[in-house]
Parts: structure tokens; C-alpha cells; sequence
């Protein structure tokens, strides 16, 4: 992960809640299709049991994915939030820097010095909780990589199952298994998109 400044962390987790906002509405179409494919798969009785059981950790995964992403995306807020206070702050304590350069002559000039060691400490302590979220952040994504590699899985399971099941129902189960893995494949280029923003 590259070093970054407040002002690239407003910008890239901004960007990270946008594609986490895009997966979030992906997963929520796995949910779907995993219950209309879980419907099939009771309709299609025996051949396709396989399958149907397959649906269930399909929508479990799904919330999961929901959840996950959620949460991502409330510290990508969070971190937006605190990126925005620090380039405030920074500011601030380059104007104080600047009218003491420019002042140092003025009487009770010296007044401003205590403030601005509060401002700086402040901002050291604050730049130490801002990095330590963007850690977590990224640790996030990569954890939500690794579940997707699950729903991968399945979704190539699925596929297979799908084969099984009588000709009336074959067609069906396997275009909601390629939904399904289509839209898996969807929300790991959202979540790919968010880790490459740290590179």
C-alpha cells in the first residue's frame, strides 16, 4: 500500500464507498437469483438436491458480501470524514505558521506559538487513528476478496449441479448459475477496483 496524504484518502475513500455501493447492489442480485434458483432446484426435486443446497450458502454469502461491504463502506465514510478534518486543520496551522513568519515583529505574536503546539500535537495524533482505519480498510477489502473467492466456488459448483438436473429444468438452473457467477465475478472487479485505488 503506497503512502498517501489526507487529501488523496478524501478522494480514494470516496471512490471505495462508490465501488462498494455498486457491489452492495450486485449482492443483492445474488440474493435473488440464488432464491429463484433455490425455487428450481425444489421444483426440480432429487437430480438437482445438489443444487439446491448450493443456494443456501449462495445467500448466505450474499449477506455476508452485504454486510461486509457495509461495513467497508461506513469506515471509507469515517475515513473520508477524518480526511477532510485534517486537510482543514493543516490549514489552519499553515496559515498560523505563515502570520507568525510574517508577524514576528508584532507585539503577543508569541501568544500563537502555545495554540499551535496544541494544533500540531493534535494533528500527530490524529494522523496516527487516521492511519490505522485506513490499515483496517484495506484489510477489509482484502478480507471481502477472500469471500469472494467462496461465492467463486459455488458459483462453479452451481454450474456443474445445474448439469445434473432433468432437461426441463437444466436451462433454467444453469443460467441462474451463470447469473450468479457473472455477478460474483462483478462485485470482485468493484472490490479489485477499491484495492487498486491504494496502489
Amino acid at each position: 500500500m503506497k503512502k498517501n496524504t489526507g487529501k488523496d484518502f478524501f478522494i480514494i475513500s470516496a471512490a471505495v464507498a462508490g465501488e462498494l455501493f455498486q457491489a452492495m447492489r450486485v449482492a443483492e442480485k445474488i440474493a435473488l437469483a440464488s432464491s429463484n434458483a433455490g425455487v428450481l432446484a425444489f421444483r426440480a426435486g432429487e437430480r438437482a438436491a445438489g443444487f439446491g443446497a448450493l443456494t443456501g450458502f449462495l445467500a448466505e454469502l450474499s449477506k455476508k458480501t452485504g454486510t461486509m461491504a457495509n461495513g467497508i463502506n461506513q469506515r471509507a465514510i469515517k475515513i473520508s470524514q477524518m480526511s477532510s478534518n485534517f486537510l482543514r486543520t493543516d490549514s489552519t496551522i499553515k496559515q498560523m505558521q505563515k502570520v507568525m513568519r510574517d508577524a514576528k515583529d508584532a507585539p503577543y505574536i508569541d501568544s500563537l506559538q502555545m495554540p499551535l503546539e496544541n494544533i500540531q500535537e493534535s494533528t500527530a495524533r490524529e494522523q496516527i487513528l487516521f492511519n490505522q482505519e485506513v490499515n483496517k480498510l484495506y484489510s477489509q477489502l482484502l478480507d471481502l476478496k477472500k469471500e469472494l473467492e467462496s461465492a467463486k466456488i459455488i458459483a462453479t459448483m452451481s454450474l456443474v449441479e445445474s448439469s445434473q438436473a432433468d432437461k426441463e429444468y437444466r436451462a433454467a438452473l444453469t443460467d441462474n448459475a451463470v447469473k450468479i457467477s457473472d455477478a460474483a465475478k462483478q462485485i470482485e472487479t468493484h472490490v479489485d477496483n477499491a484495492l487498486a485505488l491504494f496502489r
